[in-house]
């Protein structure tokens, strides 16, 4: 409802605690409400680049990062 997000962006949430598929609405530990559009992807995340999810890249972006950090990245 605030607009604060446009279409793609990745957002970190408390817990999620609630989701509620039918209206499209996720709640949080904190009590935020979330009303997401579309089906979204699911990403699994490394704890150690937890911060970089944090500050605003993607989980690919991520990815590629760490590729570039072991050297397997061209």
């Amino acid at each position: 409802m605030t607009n604060r997000f446009a279409t793609g962006d990745y957002i970190s949430t408390s817990k999620i605690v609630e989701i509620s598929p039918q209206n499209q609405l996720i709640k949080t530990a904190s009590g935020s409400l979330y009303q997401v559009i579309g089906e979204g992807q699911k990403a699994q995340m490394q704890i150690i680049d937890f911060q970089l999810l944090r500050h605003g890249f993607s989980p690919e972006q991520i990815t590629q990062l760490s590729l570039a950090a072991s050297g397997v990245f061209h």
